[in-house]
């Protein structure tokens, strides 16, 4: 497309992939296209396209375009739904896009929220990812932020924050969890009938030293 514009390429791509423009330029990083899009009446009105140009934005890092999406006179806010049940935070923590969680929680993002599967933003932070100093990072901001009301929160299969990173051999968020007070995590267990403590020693990761020095009385 050699000569086109941004915003010429956004409504050509949304005519191959059935897609709108401003989720294209969130997800391409395109904060400018993203602010000329939310000034056209017609896009403004569309309320699911923001709010997943938001969600697309947040996943994958794309400050500028989170800034842009949650300007004062935006039609989504930090809490915004998209169709599958999820909250921004929910898709910031799932990349562990600190910048972007960082920015949604000065702007009024709940910590508490769930998903349809019950998963809190914290779930999402202690699933697997390449980025664990900014997992654990990013666990600290939420349990700061109110999160500690839900760090031992259970999702519809009993699964709490600390039996995701055990499972997902996160020690970094074992200790952020334990150190903040969710050491009654330890034993409580899942649909499976198993605790964190349980399938630390099963799996024999870097988490099993970490759970037993909380069990113990030692953290």
């Amino acid at each position: 497309m050699g000569g086109v514009s941004a915003t010429e390429q956004a409504p050509y791509a949304s005519f191959l992939f059935n897609i709108t423009p401003i989720e294209i330029a969130a997800e391409e990083n395109l904060p400018e296209v993203v602010t000329y899009l939310l000034s056209r009446n017609d896009v403004h009105a569309d309320v699911a396209g923001a709010t997943s140009a938001l969600h697309w934005a947040t996943q994958y890092n794309h400050v500028e375009c989170v800034q842009a999406l949650l300007a004062p006179d935006s039609p989504v806010n930090a809490n915004s739904l998209n169709q599958y049940s999820q909250y921004p935070l929910h898709s910031a923590a799932s990349r562990a896009s600190l910048e972007a969680v960082q920015f949604l929680l000065s702007r009024g993002a709940v910590c508490t929220v769930r998903d349809r599967i019950g998963w809190t933003p914290l779930h999402y932070v202690c699933c697997d990812s390449d980025k664990k100093a900014e997992q654990a990072q990013i666990l600290g901001m939420l349990l700061e932020s109110g999160g500690d009301s839900v760090m031992n929160a259970q999702d519809d299969e009993g699964n709490t924050p600390l039996h995701f990173a055990v499972c997902e051999d996160l020690s970094e968020c074992c200790e952020v969890l334990l150190h903040a007070g969710s050491q009654a995590s330890l034993n409580i267990r899942d649909m499976y009938g198993e605790t964190p403590l349980e399938i630390a020693f099963v799996k024999q990761n870097s988490c099993r030293d970490v759970l037993l020095r909380y069990a113990n009385g030692n953290g």
